[in-house]
């Protein structure tokens, strides 16, 4: 999560128990400035920046939130996979876009998302 959200003081750590009692650690990143947010969607690369740019509209919710999984098992390894519907591990991420009066939301997120395929086409 650290290397994904770009430094571990983005990351914090949550221990507490589940509705049934099971032990439950709630790992999150988040992330406030749009430079930092950009490198850490570069960081999920190319192919899966492109999946997202074309599934944009269907991952998107009316408060302009971009939703994904990634699989756990491949982030674990240092790898950013979006993960298909499966009975694999994942792990949820979501992105939200601010917005501002006369903006358009599917046009700031096409930019967004496109400036972090650039960065990750030149990082690769």
């Amino acid at each position: 999560m650290a290397w994904l959200a770009g430094g571990s003081d983005h990351v914090h750590e949550e221990r507490s128990t589940s509705y049934h009692g099971a032990p439950l650690h709630l790992i999150t990143a988040t992330l406030r400035s749009k430079r930092t947010t950009v490198a850490t969607l570069a960081r999920l690369g190319a192919a899966n920046l492109r999946t997202l740019i074309e599934e944009r509209p269907t991952r998107t919710d009316d408060q302009n939130v971009l939703h994904l999984r990634l699989d756990l098992h491949q982030l674990v390894a240092g790898r950013a996979v979006l993960a298909t519907p499966s009975d694999v591990p994942t792990v949820k991420g979501q992105a939200k876009l601010a917005l501002y009066p006369g903006q358009d939301a599917n046009e700031e997120w096409r930019a967004s998302l496109e400036h972090a395929l650039q960065a990750a086409e030149e990082s690769a």
